[in-house]
């Protein structure tokens, strides 16, 4: 669960089930906080700079009027995507 501010901050709450975990048959529990930017043609960006996911960057961009994210890490190695949805 990821909550947007609309001033440029968030938190999060996530499940991390990636092969890379000390025991991949364990899920990670994390928190975390963070900043973004949305651009004027949906397209944004995010980096978490406290907790759990703390170093994670990320692109993104906003689907169907704001109900839906997408989202790729940037960083260097990791492959993960992210898909948000309005509840």
């Amino acid at each position: 669960m990821i909550a947007f501010d609309g001033g440029g901050n968030f938190s999060i709450t996530y499940t991390d089930v990636s092969p890379g975990q000390p025991d991949p048959y364990v899920p990670l529990h994390g928190t975390g906080s963070g900043t973004y930017t949305v651009n004027s043609d949906c397209t944004g960006s995010g980096s978490c700079t406290t907790g759990d996911c703390a170093g994670v960057t990320f692109d993104t961009v906003i689907l169907a009027g704001g109900k839906e994210v997408f989202g790729i890490n940037t960083l260097p190695g990791v492959v993960a995507t992210i898909d948000l949805k309005k509840q």
